[in-house]
C-alpha cells in the first residue's frame, strides 16, 4: 500500500517542489471575464498575473460579491469599522479601514456604491510585505532527518535497517504552512504503523 499526497493550485508549493517530493496537483478552476481556463494548465502562470494586473475580474473560490451583499446588509446599522468581523481577521480589520479611506464611524447603509467597490478593490488587490520569520519559538516544524532516498516508500521502512520504520518530521521533509505538514504525518504514521503490523510480529 502506498500514500500519496495532493493539493490544489492555490498552495504556495511550487511546481519544482511538488515533482521533487511527488506531490499532485489538483488544478483549480478559473474564471477569468468570460472565460474558464485550469490553472497552470490551460493558462500560464504569467497570463494569469499580466490578467490580474491588467483588472480583468478573476473568480475562484473566494468569497462572492453576494458574500459582501449579504454581511452589508446583516450589518446595516452598525458602523464600518465594527461590520468586518466576519470578513477578516481581528488585527487585519484597523488596518483595512485606514487604507479603505472609508470613515471608521460611518454607518454601512451610508457607505456609498463608489466606497464599497474601493472595499471591494483593496480586498481583492491586498499585498502584503515580509519583513522576517516569528523565531525557532513560534516554528511549526523543522528541516532536515532522514534522508527519503533512505525508506521504502510504500512502507516506510528502513533501506538501511531492517525492522525500523519512520514517520512525520523525523524524515527530512517539510512543507508550507496549510495543513500539509499534517497530512504528511498522518499519511506516513498510518502507512509505517500497517507495515510494521503487517510485516512483523508485535
Amino acid at each position: 500500500m502506498s500514500v500519496r499526497i495532493f493539493t490544489d493550485s492555490a498552495s504556495d508549493i511550487t511546481l519544482q517542489e511538488m515533482e521533487e517530493k511527488q506531490i499532485g496537483l489538483i488544478a483549480m478552476p478559473l474564471l477569468c471575464g468570460e472565460k474558464t481556463y485550469i490553472d497552470d494548465k490551460t493558462i500560464p502562470m504569467t497570463t494569469f498575473w499580466e490578467m490580474l494586473l491588467d483588472g480583468v475580474n478573476i473568480k475562484t473560490s473566494l468569497p462572492s460579491p453576494e458574500c459582501f451583499v449579504k454581511i452589508f446588509e446583516e450589518a446595516k446599522n452598525k458602523s464600518f469599522k465594527n461590520s468586518l468581523d466576519k470578513l477578516l481577521p481581528k488585527k487585519l480589520i484597523p488596518v483595512v479601514v485606514e487604507l479603505s479611506k472609508i470613515p471608521p464611524d460611518k454607518k454601512i447603509h451610508e457607505v456609498t456604491k463608489q466606497e464599497r467597490q474601493r472595499l471591494v478593490t483593496l480586498l481583492k488587490n491586498f499585498k502584503l510585505t515580509l519583513t522576517g520569520l516569528r523565531g525557532f519559538q513560534e516554528a511549526i516544524i523543522t528541516q532536515g532527518g532522514i534522508k527519503v532516498q533512505e525508506v521504502q516508500p510504500k512502507t516506510m521502512e528502513s533501506k538501511l535497517v531492517q525492522g525500523l520504520y519512520f514517520a512525520g518530521e523525523v524524515l527530512d521533509l517539510d512543507a508550507v504552512t496549510g495543513g500539509y505538514n499534517l497530512q504528511i504525518a498522518w499519511s506516513t504514521g498510518m502507512l509505517a504503523g500497517r507495515s510494521a503490523a503487517e510485516n512483523h510480529e508485535l
